[in-house]
């Protein structure tokens, strides 16, 4: 009995060992309803996967407050929520995932008057965000990473796209990657990853007012007005290309509640409102401005000393529109020693406008009827007339330049016995739809959706016969191309 009883003991005992293992549950969702049902139902680390593209017209705002992803496979999701907002993530963890090869899209509020305050996704307060390769989102305002003050309280990850669609009234746009700058939202975390793409056409593509950490390992980040304005925490660049496109304005005027443009790749606005404490590291990729600077640093105009702590940059490569690659203000410059420090691997490179160039072949095709056909035909009858068009397709050809096809027969007869005989019936091409002795002239200004036809027609006169047969003949054309002068 001992013997059995102590086999039952350990029976228990290793069971008891065994941990439990929580396999993530797979949703599907082919519409807003089942898409917002799924958030709602969805245990921490679900799947979402889209089964179609989705609107979200009307939709509330979908709140993320636990962690799981939406596989959209290579669907989209589209529409104008009544929230102005398609996702809002509080204190979960949303990835927006693609396992298809066709690209995702979050687009949201397009074609609007107002698209300019539609916003795809903010972290408000804590949570994260995750935007995985080949899922695009593009609106007025696609992201905003919003902190609570604690460190690391927000994150944001980007592998994919960030795209600002549409700009202000005034012609300037909320940035790609929005931050803010009011009291205790700082803590926030964003990194963007190798092969991600932050765009923004119309103004600036990431502004940074709040205390936090971005980390740039690659991609590109574009903005006209700026690629990245800081007003607070610590930038570091270890990758990728970081490029201002847009005209220089500078010196740049500060501002309380947001940042204008001054045309530099990276620009610092030492602004004493915000928590300040600007810190730099580069560490490598390439730093651009069109006809800026690739670092600027100014005071705003109630500021009297500079809010960077430090600026250090070695193994990269500075582009600038003059051979300084930075400016700096009077006050950043009298404790520069202390505060800068650029290692001789930098490499400063004065950007100037690049020659784009190509060659586009000139091409078309000339349909050419290949018969015409008078059927059966008796010496009673009235001068027969058959459709003869001639037609230029898929051109695309020099401006000012034009096709010509002319026919260059010099027999116009038509002969008996399939050609062959001596009995002949003479046969015209109308010259009143092709003038000039049957040449038609196709010029480029006609042919701007790359087609063009013309009607034509070929005639005989059955009065004319002298006997019964099978009658034919033929008719040559040249084809010529005729180049601007």
């Amino acid at each position: 009995m001992k013997k059995i009883l102590m086999t039952a003991l350990v029976a228990v005992m290793v069971l008891a060992l065994i941990p439990t293992v929580a396999f993530a549950a797979t949703t599907e969702a082919g519409s807003a309803s089942e898409l917002a049902t799924a958030i709602t139902n969805a245990g921490e680390g679900d799947i979402i996967e889209l089964t179609a593209d989705i609107d979200i017209d009307g939709v509330a705002e979908m709140e993320i407050t636990k962690n799981l992803k939406i596989d959209m496979k290579g669907y989209s999701i589209s529409g104008v929520p009544s929230d102005s907002r398609a996702f809002r993530v509080v204190g979960g963890d949303l990835t927006l995932d693609n396992t298809s090869v066709t690209q995702s899209k979050l687009l949201v509020g397009t074609g609007e008057t107002d698209e300019y305050l539609y916003e795809g996704i903010r972290i408000a307060g804590s949570g994260s965000a995750t935007i995985n390769a080949n899922v695009s989102i593009e609106t007025g305002c696609p992201v905003v990473v919003q902190g609570n003050g604690a460190a690391g309280s927000a994150q944001l990850d980007v592998y994919g796209s960030v795209i600002t669609s549409a700009c202000l009234p005034t012609g300037d746009a909320y940035s790609a990657i929005q931050g803010r700058g009011n009291t205790g939202m700082g803590g926030t975390i964003i990194n963007i990853h190798d092969g991600a793409e932050v765009l923004n056409e119309y103004s600036m593509a990431m502004y940074i007012p709040q205390d936090g950490i971005v980390n740039v390992y690659g991609g590109t980040i574009t903005g006209v007005a700026a690629a990245i304005g800081i007003k607070s925490g610590t930038l570091n660049i270890s990758g990728g290309t970081i490029r201002a496109t847009g005209e220089a304005n500078i010196p740049t005027e500060g501002w309380s509640s947001g940042i204008n443009g001054s045309g530099c790749a990276i620009q610092i606005e030492s602004n004493d409102g915000y928590v300040g404490n600007v810190i730099v590291n580069i560490t490598g990729g390439t730093i651009s401005s069109d006809h800026g600077y690739a670092v600027y640093e100014y005071l705003d105009s109630e500021n009297t000393d500079t809010e960077v702590t430090s600026i250090s940059i070695a193994n990269a490569t500075l582009q600038s529109a003059t051979s300084s690659g930075m400016m700096i203000s009077e006050e950043l410059d009298a404790v520069s020693e202390e505060r800068i420090t650029i290692a001789e691997s930098v490499v400063f490179e004065t950007a100037s406008a690049s020659e784009v160039t190509a060659n586009a072949d000139v091409s078309y095709i000339v349909v050419i009827p290949s018969s015409v056909d008078f059927g059966t035909i008796n010496k009673g009858m009235d001068a027969q007339s058959k459709d003869f068009v001639v037609a230029v397709e898929d051109a695309l050809i020099e401006d000012g330049a034009s096709i010509t096809v002319q026919n260059t027969t010099s027999d116009m007869t038509m002969k008996d016995k399939d050609g062959a005989g001596s009995e002949t019936l003479a046969f015209t091409l109308a010259q009143d739809a092709a003038p000039d002795n049957g040449i038609f002239t196709f010029a480029q200004a006609d042919l701007t959706d790359g087609e063009e036809a013309i009607e034509s027609s070929v005639s005989c006169v059955p009065a004319d016969l002298t006997a019964a047969g099978s009658y034919k003949g033929y008719m040559t054309f040249d084809v010529s191309y005729n180049s601007v002068d």
